[in-house]
């Protein structure tokens, strides 16, 4: 019945680039007249670039997008203006392992351009 028709899980990550479309605890902040700040979760992944670059080119704003994700080791940054990628960044996330035996989680200290530019680091 349902052959050749995609699955929400398909059409989801071919649109949008993540598994669902909605930002989960969302949290927005006004900085200003000409800055809004909004961090939220997606599951596994970032959302993709072709939504970030369309969210620039309609609002004529410039938009960074900061991400990280502890489970699958890997962070990011990009910005845009006009519809157009300007910059990017990828890497692992740099570890402080904790001491053995401790009850202690490691804790994430780099790569040094993303820790004081992102909330939570997801996972």
């Amino acid at each position: 019945l349902l052959d050749g028709i995609p699955s929400s899980y398909s059409h989801y990550i071919s649109r949008y680039g993540c598994k669902w479309p909605v930002g989960c605890d969302m949290n927005i902040c006004f900085d200003g007249d000409t800055t809004l700040t909004v961090d939220f979760d997606t599951p596994w992944s970032p959302v993709s670039q072709n939504v970030l670059a369309a969210l620039s080119a309609r609002y004529g704003a410039q938009v960074e997008h900061w991400y990280a994700e502890q489970g699958c080791d890997f962070c990011g940054y990009a910005c845009y203006a006009e519809g157009e990628q300007l910059q990017q960044l990828q890497d692992s996330l740099e570890w402080e392992l904790a001491e053995e035996g401790d009850d202690v989680y490691s804790d994430i200290i780099g790569p040094e351009w993303l820790i004081n530019n992102i909330a939570h680091f997801g996972g």
